[in-house]
């Protein structure tokens, strides 16, 4: 039997507090959201919340997994040019909002560790190709060493604290630190260089 798609009103009020949600996560820390935070932001009284969510912890899931298949779906295919992850980059920096939930939402170990799991499915092809030993053990210390360097780069430059940074100028200093280290910095990095697919 088909699943039954939920009516017009439970899909406006279960926006409706994702949306509460949103602005809050974007206003303060995750930790300090109350229902009741909640259902004023949306207007919403307790009794409607508790209809659709057992709490804050599970309207929180449900924002973060929408958000997570959205840069899933961004990161689904993505090529080893890395002029890609740069146009990938620069629609989340274009979308204020995203962007700055994506910060907020960093601060979950739910959310880090899926995101974690993104980056290292989106390169991990790429970087055993091109620079990884046969040896498993050294590949995970090396995945884990790269993955959380990545993200906690990308989450700065997300941050928008850098603007004079761009998408494409962030994604070459990234590729640089990955396949060259951080030592390459002491030979002059300089962000202008144009992007190019990796040798």
């Amino acid at each position: 039997m088909p699943e039954k798609k939920p009516n017009r009103r439970v899909q406006f009020t279960r926006g409706a507090l994702r949306n509460a949600l949103i602005e809050l996560a974007i206003e303060k820390p995750l930790r300090e959201i109350t229902v009741t935070d909640v259902c004023t932001q949306a207007d919403i009284n307790r009794s409607t919340f508790y209809l659709h969510y057992p709490g804050v912890h599970a309207l929180l899931r449900e924002v973060e997994d929408q958000l997570l298949d959205q840069f899933r779906a961004d990161l689904k295919g993505l090529s080893p040019d890395p002029r890609d992850l740069a146009a990938v980059l620069s629609r989340l920096k274009a979308d204020t909002r995203r962007r700055m939930l994506m910060h907020a939402l960093l601060d979950d170990p739910y959310v880090a560790l899926r995101i974690h799991k993104m980056t290292y499915a989106a390169f991990r092809l790429n970087w055993q190709r091109d620079m990884l030993p046969d040896e498993e053990n050294k590949k995970r210390l090396i995945f884990t060493f790269i993955v959380n360097g990545a993200v906690a780069l990308l989450s700065e430059w997300i941050a928008d604290d850098m603007p004079e940074l761009s998408a494409e100028q962030t994604v070459l200093l990234l590729y640089d630190l990955i396949r060259r280290g951080p030592g390459r910095l002491r030979d002059g990095y300089r962000a202008e260089q144009p992007l190019s697919p990796p040798p």
